[in-house]
């Protein structure tokens, strides 16, 4: 009986082994997620570029500190 629930218990937990990622794969993601942001920057599409921000983003404008989207688009719309 011991033998039947180690071995359920094998075939259950091999479901949920993480399958590795491939470092150039992720790397890949993000080149393109950072192409697209900066893609908005060159478009002038300020509503688009809100949409790269989290609520709790932080971005640094030289010494000033911008903490949370609001912040962050208040700070950058002039650039748009």
């Amino acid at each position: 009986m011991k033998r039947a629930i180690l071995l359920t218990l094998a075939v259950v937990l091999s479901g949920c082994a993480v399958k590795p990622i491939d470092p150039l794969v992720l790397r890949e993601a993000v080149r393109q997620q950072e192409l697209a942001f900066a893609a908005t920057m060159a478009a002038g599409d300020a509503e688009t570029f809100t949409t790269f921000l989290s609520e709790d983003a932080v971005f640094f404008a030289g010494p000033q500190l911008l903490e949370g989207k609001a912040a962050v688009v208040e700070a950058w719309t002039p650039y748009f």
